[in-house]
């Protein structure tokens, strides 16, 4: 079990805004991999980072951005992301799941 943590944040297999949307308005590059969405997403909660956890299945747009903020992350090693070796400090999860039934053991 993971403490202190008042809110998650899933993105396994979406993302936070509509994909033809930002194409269409070449946002793409622009928020995906970067740390705006997550920034948004405490400040709309008003969470802290530290008090906050994010689940994906991407290291690079899922925990590498949620680390540098402080936040938890926990990684849900599924599809093609899940086959990922070696990885580096930045990408290395704080915990790391096979599937959903892992997961809810670990947020127990």
């Amino acid at each position: 079990m993971i403490g202190n943590i008042e809110w998650l944040f899933f993105d396994v297999g979406s993302t936070l805004i509509d994909e033809r949307y930002a194409n269409e308005h070449r946002l793409r590059d622009a928020i995906r991999g970067t740390d705006i969405s997550y920034d948004e997403a405490l400040a709309r909660a008003n969470c802290r980072p530290e008090r906050a956890a994010m689940i994906g299945d991407r290291l690079d747009n899922d925990i590498v951005p949620a680390k540098r903020l402080g936040m938890a992350t926990i990684w849900i090693r599924q599809g093609f992301g899940g086959m990922a070796e070696n990885l580096t400090e930045a990408e290395t999860p704080d915990y790391s799941v096979r599937d959903l039934r892992e997961l809810a053991e670990l947020l127990r």
